[in-house]
């Protein structure tokens, strides 16, 4: 389904930027935010993120892991400023549920940006757009409402970090009918405006 890949894509796009924000850091915590941010000045993030958000969701992701965790895993600073693939997968199983949920937290919860507004502009961008002819109000409730969902968080934490099981979980948070019906309800959607035809 169209639709569905293009919301693939965006969750591929937040993984290559391997992005984070919090407070506190350490020195070794602030070398990692550093190679970060070179690896976002090498990217084409820069056309997603502002240098000011990238920096804020840099700085969350860290101190939601911590240095030492990711050193641990074997993710070197040298890893993750030479942007090769999705560092972060390398430790995705090192972490539970909750520290997980929190890196995805830096990213969806708002501090750093509105989320809902780059999941719209990459979604709906281009001339592939699949939500074309879709009211921008009903467009908006979608991804309001899919997107608080703790379904789809822990799914995308799943995903990104590359744990066991992330994208059939995506997949499956996407696909769950009850949940799009209830959506499609409360944001006036029809089935010929999701499915694209």
């Amino acid at each position: 389904m169209r639709r569905t890949v293009a919301l693939f894509a965006i969750v591929g796009l937040l993984a290559a930027c391997g992005s984070g924000g919090g407070s506190a850091l350490s020195g070794a915590d602030e070398e990692y935010v550093d190679a970060m941010m070179k690896s976002y000045d090498s990217s084409d993030a820069k056309d997603v993120f502002s240098e000011t958000e990238a920096r804020c969701v840099s700085e969350g992701v860290v101190g939601a892991i911590g240095a030492d965790k990711l050193e641990a895993a074997g993710v070197t600073v040298s890893d993750v400023a030479a942007d090769e693939g999705n560092p972060f997968e390398a430790i995705g199983k090192e972490l539970s549920a909750s520290e997980a949920e929190d890196v995805v937290s830096v990213i969806t919860d708002g501090d750093c940006f509105n989320f809902t507004d780059l999941v719209m502009k990459q979604a709906t961008g281009g001339a592939s757009n699949p939500f074309k002819g879709v009211p921008e109000k009903k467009v908006r409730c979608l991804f309001d409402s899919l997107l608080s969902g703790k379904t789809f968080k822990s799914a995308m934490a799943s995903s990104l970090l590359g744990r066991k099981g992330g994208d059939d979980a995506l997949q499956d948070a996407f696909g769950d009918q009850s949940t799009i019906l209830d959506i499609m309800g409360k944001c006036d959607l029809t089935p010929n405006e999701l499915s694209g035809s």
